[in-house]
Order: C-alpha cells, then structure tokens, then sequence
C-alpha cells in the first residue's frame, strides 16, 4: 500500500474534483481568528493560478510577447500547450551535455512555461520512467535543484485516469495516477513515490539559465549540436511528481531520473511520439571526472535521434541487441571473454589499435558466460556486475595474469602499475556484420573494434574492452584504488554493464535495427560545440567543408536507419 499525507490527500482530493485537472496550492498567507502563531493557506486550484499568472504575464510588453511564443491564452488552460510546428529543414537529432554525478551521469531538463525550470536527472538505461521531486516532497535531500515548482508553470498538468491509462503508475480510488519505484534490498534498498503529471520539456541547452524560443529561433544549426537550438526539441512530457525518496534517491547530485529503457514511455520514446526526433535511436558517452560539482561538472554527451560521428575515433561497429521485442532491457550475447595482459593502454581506444596486445581466453561455455539474461548495458548502475558462474575461471585468469589474488577491497597501486591490470574484454555477436555506415572494409581484421585479430574464426564480432583506467576506482586516499567488477549477481539474473564499463565509448542504442553500436570517444562536448560553431562560421563565409571530415554531414549525423521512411 502506498500512504499519502493528509496534506497530499486533500491536493489529490481537489485534483479529482476539477474536471480541468487543477493542482493545489499554498496561496500567501493570513492571519488566522487574530491566534498569535496560527496561519491559515487557502487552497487555490491550479485553474486559477493559471489565470492569475495570465492576468499578470498579459499586463506587460514582456510577458505579452511570451504568452505569444508559446501560444498561451484563458481558453488554452484544458489542454497541454504541445512544442511549436516543427518545420522539414528543423535538426531531427539533438547533442547535449551531460554532468558528472556520485558515480552516474545526469542530464539538464528545463520544464515548465513561461520560465522553464531546472531539474538534473540521473540518464538509466534500466528504467522507463522521469521523476523528480516536486514541492510536496519532504525530507528528499538536497541536490543540484531545487524541488519543482509545479505552480508556476501555466502548462502543469496532473494525469487524470482513469479516463485515460496511467504512462507508469495505476490508478487510485480518486482518479490520479500513483507510481511507486523500488531498488535493491537491505542496506541498498532505494525508492521513491510519485503521482503523474505532464509539462513541457527540453533537454540540455545552457546548464546556468533557461534559453527562450527567439534563442533557439536564432541558431543556426542543422545539425542540432549547438545549447541554443535545445527549445527546438520541446515537447510534452508525463514524468513522475515524486512526493517522497529514500535511499540513493535521497542522497544523489542529481535531483531525480530520466528513464531511457526500450519502452515507449521513456523519454526518447515520447520524444518520437511528439516526432521531435524521426529515428527510435539514441547514445550515450560517458567519461569520469575526479570531482563532481554541484555547479556541473562536464562528463559526457548524450545524443537523442542517432550518434553524432564528431565524437567517434574509431568507426561505429555494432552488435546484436537481443531480446528485441520481448525485453526492455539492452542485452547483448557474448560469445568470449578475455583478460589482456599488462593493461595495453589508459582506454579503450588504445587496446582496439595494439596489434601486440596478449590476451588470455576464459575457459567458459557459452551459456555459462551469460547466464539467462546475457548482458545487459545499465546506465543508471555505478559498477558492473557479472555472474557468480563467472568467478572462479576469472579468478584463475586474473591470478595467472596479474600474479596476485583478484580482489574489490583497496589496495595502492602506482599509476603505471594500475595500467597494467588487465583489460577485460567481451566478444559479442555482431549485427549484419558488425560493421555500419561508417567505415567500409573487406577485411574485418582491419576494423578497430571487430575480433578478427583475436579470433580468424569469428573475425566480424564486435570486442568492448573495459579498462583498468575505468573499473579500478580511487577511494578518500590517493593513489588507493579498489575494483568495481563484482561478481555477486545470480545465474538467473545475467550480467550488468555498468556506467563505469560503458565509459571511453559513444553507445549507440538503436531500437530501430535491433543493433547496439560502439565507436571510441573521448566524449568531448565542448569539442563538438566548437567544431559545429567553426563549420556554422565557415558556412556563413560561403564554404562547404565541415571542419571534421565528410561524417559531420547533415546526412551523416543520424545513424543509419533500416527503414528511414518510416521516421
């Protein structure tokens, strides 16, 4: 059972009585009977802060010319005000940075109209819903955010079900839709409860202030990768109101989470619904900072409607996702799993290029090495964790290498010595081939990324290497560093690759093709900014070269599609 306070029962008591989905709320305070210390907050439905805000927004120049760019008037309050048309010549894919969080990587989201609000969010391959507090959640911590501040948005709207279907949650004996997450067990256990509402949403764009429509009008950029073109991919959102968290939600940097799993209610997939973005396709390339602040620490680059080839130092090679149709998780099958010797270098890009790399092979049959549920890519998981089957053989392995027993307590190493620990790599099976628009070959030896150096027999499987540099991680004390590849998940459960495995790549998550596609990164978003800002430059000059090779065309920027017609 799901307990609400009595203060949350009587807002969702006035929410079921308005049949224009009011929201409660703490109007200015008064003085209660003349009884010194006692005040009394009259409950306004959220109809009439939305007319007042109107009233006052429609007396002034400024706020005149808003309630215009976002088409707002008295009679628009019964429906969600939707993004402005989008027209053929607008971006179809976005570029945004993401931030450093306690081991995750989160995500700017601006809500809310006229003045779109912040809220950081936690990107989790492993979940479909967005949920972030609200202002009726207490004791939910203290994070880069504020609570949301659902009355002052004027296109704020709480889901009304049964009338329509709850997007996460089920419907209560009042007509609102309630929505109750759970994480972990124990010491780990983490939750948090939300009632859904919709809202109007962009990602990414300036971390310090909300961008306007003129921005984004202003921006010339095709391709999507400029902050300024952010309000071109509004749209509207149902996410999760959270009136209470506990465990990581209440400790994280980030104020809540932005569910990106397989299924259509995650925020891609509405993103495609409203045709924001014209392909089931995003990425995610994660790097680790040795500090995440609460100011915003640059991490990554997340890229909704395909992969940006900017950030790509090796061509894109994919693999079979599977499970399609039948999962909303984004598994792939291992076929091999190795431990190079002596490190072979600080990143993944390094070992996809070391001709001389040794690698030593896990005697292990293949359905032993994934389990029931193979593996499965968790961006909102911190480690990684592989299955108790696959410990004893990885131990003999690593003490073979390494000569030392292997080990997740802290241990000093130099950093010479921590490049030397091995490399862990998977040989997956490929999609098609392996090989995409990218890079073509006859020889699939001399494809970065593909195994034919490490297996003739199985030359077009696609290798993900997982580096010292990235599972090893510094505790309080420098230079003290303990492993973050545990071994303590059931057989029935399969593999978890977490954000510390899924590191030093640009990940391609393709639900159209079925495929999951990786290509080395150093995830430099600044990088792709000021080369989408040299090439904007050099076409108002009147050249046509973009500034990195014939792959940042507009053409090129989507990820190929198996059937592009239907987007």
């Amino acid at each position: 059972m799901i307990m609400k306070s009595a203060a949350h029962a009587a807002i969702l008591s006035s929410l079921c009585a308005c049949s224009s989905t009011p929201v409660a709320t703490a109007a200015a305070a008064s003085a209660s009977n003349g009884n010194p210390g006692i005040v009394t907050f009259p409950l306004l439905s959220h109809q009439h802060v939305v007319q007042r805000h109107l009233a006052e927004l429609s007396s002034t120049p400024h706020g005149r010319r808003l309630l215009a760019a976002h088409n707002l008037t008295s009679s628009s309050f019964d429906r969600l005000p939707f993004h402005r048309p989008r027209s053929l010549s607008s971006p179809s894919q976005q570029l945004s940075p993401l931030y450093q969080g306690y081991g995750t990587h989160y995500l700017d989201l601006w809500l809310g109209l006229p003045t779109p609000q912040r809220q950081t969010a936690v990107v989790d391959t492993g979940s479909s819903a967005t949920a972030f507090p609200c202002l009726e959640c207490r004791d939910c911590g203290t994070h880069a955010d504020p609570p949301f501040n659902e009355t002052a948005s004027l296109s704020f709207r709480v889901s009304v079900c049964p009338s329509k279907p709850c997007a996460f949650g089920s419907c209560d004996v009042k007509g609102t839709c309630l929505v109750a997450h759970e994480y972990g067990s124990g010491d780990d256990a983490s939750s948090w409860i939300a009632f859904e509402a919709q809202d109007v949403v962009y990602a990414g764009g300036s971390h310090d202030g909300p961008l306007t429509p003129d921005d984004a009008a202003n921006a010339d950029d095709p391709r999507g990768e400029l902050p300024t073109t952010a309000p071109l991919f509004s749209f509207p959102l149902t996410f999760g109101c959270q009136t209470s968290t506990t465990g990581y939600f209440r400790k994280q940097l980030a104020s809540g989470v932005v569910g990106l799993d397989r299924k259509a209610q995650s925020f891609w997939g509405q993103m495609r619904a409203s045709q924001i973005i014209h392909r089931a396709q995003f990425s995610l390339c994660f790097v680790r900072q040795p500090v995440a602040s609460f100011s915003g620490t640059h991490a990554g680059v997340v890229s909704f409607g395909g992969a940006n080839p900017r950030l790509h130092a090796s061509p894109m090679v994919f693999a079979m996702a599977t499970g399609h149709g039948s999962t909303t998780r984004f598994k792939v099958r291992a076929r091999k799993m190795y431990l190079g010797e002596n490190g072979g270098g600080s990143g993944a890009e390094s070992m996809m290029y070391d001709v001389t790399l040794t690698v030593n092979k896990l005697d292990l049959e293949e359905e032993t090495l994934n389990g029931k549920e193979e593996f499965n890519f968790d961006s909102g998981t911190t480690d990684t964790y592989f299955t108790n089957g696959l410990s004893d053989e990885f131990r003999r392995v690593w003490r073979e290498v390494t000569k030392r027993e292997y080990t997740n307590d802290e241990l000093e190493f130099s950093d010479a010595e921590l490049r030397k620990l091995p490399t862990v790599f998977l040989q997956m099976i490929p999609h098609e081939g392996g090989v995409g628009d990218e890079f073509v070959a006859d020889d699939p030896r001399a494809v970065p990324g593909l195994a034919g150096k490490v297996d003739v027999g199985l030359p077009n499987d696609v290798l993900f290497a997982i580096p010292p540099t990235h599972y090893m991680q510094e505790g309080a004390k420098l230079g003290v560093y303990a492993s973050r590849i545990y071994f303590d998940t059931d057989d029935d459960m399969g593999s978890v690759l977490g954000s510390n495995a899924m590191m030093g790549y640009d990940i391609l998550f393709d639900m159209d093709a079925a495929r999951i596609g990786f290509a080395v990164s150093d995830c430099d978003y600044l990088k792709v900014v000021k080369a989408a800002e040299a090439d904007t430059a050099k076409e108002a000059a009147g050249a046509d070269e973009p500034s990195i090779g014939a792959a940042a065309s507009a053409e090129g920027s989507d990820a190929r599609s198996k059937d592009d017609s239907n987007g």
